[in-house]
């Protein structure tokens, strides 16, 4: 397996909107860019969580 993994750039963002009642939705996003031909050429991961 050596020699098989990808190494990545990432641009990231992340954060929380406050909502009513002590309730929140937290939100983060990546921008993956491969930097080798083992890995994927762009990747986009979002992650939305409602809290409360």
């Amino acid at each position: 397996m050596a020699g098989m993994l990808g190494a990545l750039m990432v641009a990231a963002v992340f954060g929380k909107f406050l909502l009513v009642h002590h309730q929140a939705i937290r939100y983060k996003a990546a921008w993956l860019l491969a930097t080798s031909q083992a890995a994927h050429d762009h990747t986009l991961r979002v992650q939305m969580e409602y809290e409360f």
